[in-house]
């Protein structure tokens, strides 16, 4: 089998910690080239990595020697490069969260599903070791009828709970949470039939009056699925 082609779009802290370590390293893929928003990053990652350095996007939708991309963007540019790439022939691997709206997200998913090209979305907690046996337990009935599932996550900079330092989409509860609400429906093997939500401010300024005994304020999202 020939390796794949791939081109990041958006080559940022994610693309540099997680994404380009596994291309590289994987057996059918060829981490072929970057686009970055400011060419100047688009150089130093593609200098620093020995792969192509593009300058705009349609010079990566007119490149033949290109398979795919990997769109590591914010989610609020996820679906012009993405619905481009599917009608240029390329196939698609996403970042979560998919899009900012339910309409942009069809938007790609039809366009995915004309061209008849991959679109994965990055999920990778399915893969997760202890994730998969929870399955296989599931699957085959070994530890009886699953009646709820409770999930926990955390984020401990209180400026991403304050909203001061990352805009809305990027906080604990979006751009998070969406990664356990796909592996709910992945080991649950059913679509959500309705969402209760209620956000708790646990600790807060307001305990004994001195924030600094905490050192942050934290939030809990609880959600029935």
């Amino acid at each position: 089998m020939s390796k794949v082609n791939i081109v990041i779009i958006g080559a940022g802290d994610i693309a540099v910690k997680r994404h380009i370590p596994a291309l590289l390293k994987g057996e059918h893929t060829n981490l072929y080239g970057v686009l970055n928003r400011h060419p100047e990053s688009t150089r130093a990652v593609a200098d620093r990595l020995n792969i192509k350095a593009y300058e705009s996007l349609d010079e990566v939708l007119f490149d033949e020697n290109v398979d795919a991309v990997l769109i590591g963007t914010p989610p609020d540019r996820h679906a012009e490069p993405a619905i481009a790439a599917l009608k240029h022939g390329k196939h698609v691997l996403l970042e979560k969260p998919m899009a900012l709206s339910v309409k942009e997200a069809e938007k790609i998913d039809k366009v995915a599903k004309e061209t008849g090209l991959k679109l994965e979305l990055l999920h990778v907690q399915r893969f997760y070791p202890q994730h998969v046996k929870a399955k296989e337990l599931l699957n085959e009935g070994v530890i009886g009828k699953l009646l709820t599932v409770r999930t926990v996550l955390g984020n401990s900079d209180p400026e991403v709970l304050d909203g001061k330092k990352y805009p809305g989409w990027q906080d604990a509860l979006f751009n998070i949470s969406v990664h356990r609400a796909d592996l709910i429906r992945w080991l649950v093997g059913s679509e959500v039939k309705g969402v209760y939500a209620q956000v708790d401010r646990l600790l807060s300024d307001t305990i004994d009056g001195d924030i600094s005994k905490t050192g942050q304020s934290r939030d809990l999202l609880c959600a029935t699925l």
